[in-house]
């Protein structure tokens, strides 16, 4: 290849990937901007590592510090693909959102979910959700909020490292709750 054309391949390779990092980054921003910490306000970058390295990321993976966080929201950095797919994973969302190549509109942690009214899951329609993330909230236990992946057999949840027997004390979702009230009150939906 002669030489002035590689240069052109290199460029626009380089501004590939500069697209591709802002998009992740503006994906990842707006993630965790859209949780909600105890307070009832949107989570800090401090807040959104502890989630990713206590609840997102597998133990013994990769430690997220909240320089590396930084790095990535200002689209200064690539995170970790691993990383990524954690997240998307976590929170449902597809790979093609995370790189950007889905839209906005298909961004799926709450806008969908709350246009078809598909909030809380009665306990009779848990089997409904066999092989699927839900959100559990543990009314009686003193034990924070997760996702799970429901298994219908055992009639239990994988959560994280942890194996959670099923009880009707529990309130499950289809997103979590905190999300909900940030999109409720953006979108004026109605549930009833």
């Amino acid at each position: 290849m002669p030489k002035g054309q590689r240069k052109t391949v290199d460029e626009i390779n380089r501004k590939r990937l500069n697209k591709t990092r802002v998009r992740i980054a503006k994906r990842l921003k707006r993630i965790r901007q859209e949780q909600i910490n105890e307070n009832g306000k949107p989570y800090t970058q401090k807040d959104f590592c502890n989630e990713l390295n206590y609840n997102i990321i597998p133990s013994g993976a990769r430690h997220v510090s909240l320089s590396a966080l930084s790095s990535w929201e200002l689209g200064l950095k690539l995170p970790p693909v691993e990383v990524l797919e954690a997240i998307a994973n976590y929170y449902g969302l597809s790979m093609d959102f995370m790189f950007g190549r889905e839209s906005e509109n298909e961004h799926g942690i709450a806008p969908q979910i709350a246009q078809e009214g598909e909030i809380s899951i009665p306990y009779e329609s848990l089997k409904e959700f066999d092989g699927k993330p839900v959100y559990l909230e543990f009314t009686k236990a003193k034990k924070k909020p997760c996702w799970g992946i429901y298994n219908a057999d055992t009639d239990c949840f994988s959560c994280r490292d942890e194996l959670i027997k099923n009880k009707d004390t529990y309130n499950f979702y289809t997103v979590a709750p905190e999300t909900m009230k940030k999109v409720i009150k953006k979108k004026d939906v109605t549930f009833g």
